[in-house]
């Protein structure tokens, strides 16, 4: 069998195993705080698989998960950041505002720094979120 074919087949029957979409952002954020609790490696993965494959107006609610959960490793600091940023470009706040807090407070890695902070608090702002608009002030 030639490799090619092979490498088809396994992909088909890959995607076969991969976790049902989420049925609303509830369910999204409560396998976040499972992943967050426990770093469990199937939560992760569904969470991962949820942001890459679920609907638009679930995708960045799973990113947001997964980066709130991959957050509490310091060792995967830069996954939570890549996470967090993709849900907040795709129009998260929360997403928005928990960059704008590890900005100010100093986390995922990084020195405080209120300048920094200041976008992702304006950009959750917009959003609606109340907590970045009181940040701002």
């Amino acid at each position: 069998m030639r490799r090619s074919t092979l490498c088809l087949l396994l992909a088909g029957a890959l995607a076969g195993c991969a976790p049902d979409l989420p049925r609303n952002a509830a369910a999204v954020e409560s396998l976040g705080m499972r992943a967050a609790q426990t770093h469990a490696p199937d939560a992760l993965a569904t969470l991962q698989s949820w942001a890459e494959r679920a609907p638009a107006e679930l995708a960045p609610v799973a990113a947001r998960e997964l980066g709130l959960a991959l957050a509490t490793d310091p060792a995967r600091s830069p996954e939570a950041v890549r996470w967090l940023t993709h849900a907040a470009l795709a129009g998260d706040a929360p997403s928005a505002y928990a960059l704008g807090e590890a900005h100010r407070r100093g986390g995922l890695g990084w020195a405080p720094d209120a300048a920094a902070a200041r976008p992702w608090f304006d950009r959750a702002s917009r959003a609606g979120h109340a907590e970045a608009t009181l940040a701002l002030a």
